[in-house]
């Protein structure tokens, strides 16, 4: 009888406290009210894609590198993660270039009187434009 008993108050038990804990938050897991700080890179207007390839990284002064079949120099760079928008481009210190967007990496135009000068010029992605644009981590292209 005893057995019989807690046979059936045993399942009515669990079935109250499942229906009590329902709705209530597991505060263990739940993010916390206050907002994350701020990285340094998410200060300087830069967003949290990473170049983590690219190439070329150098060439000779006037010297077309990864030359394509028009005659033109190109160069690439592979993000961590895909790029989204269309508007995202590679850009040449403050140069824009012709670029093209696939998956997580983008290949570019490098206009010819880009290279013709030696030195040290930073490459990185933007996605968007003007004061609200993303930007990727800055790498350099050395013309020797």
């Amino acid at each position: 009888m005893r057995i019989k008993s807690l046979c059936t108050t045993l399942p009515i038990c669990l079935a109250l406290v499942a229906i009590v804990s329902c709705g209530k938050e597991d505060k263990s897991t739940t993010a916390t009210s206050s907002p994350p700080a701020l990285t340094a890179i998410d200060r300087q207007g830069q967003s949290n894609f990473q170049i983590v390839q690219y190439g070329p990284k150098e060439s000779g002064a006037g010297v077309a590198f990864n030359t394509q079949s028009s005659g033109q120099a190109a160069l690439w760079v592979e993000l961590d993660h895909p790029a989204t928008g269309s508007s995202a481009a590679i850009w040449w210190g403050d140069h824009r270039l012709e670029s093209a967007v696939s998956g997580n990496v983008i290949s570019a135009v490098v206009p010819a009187e880009r290279y013709t000068t030696v030195g040290k010029y930073p490459i990185q992605v933007r996605v968007g434009s003007g004061a609200n644009d993303k930007r990727s981590n800055v790498v350099y292209f050395v013309v020797k």
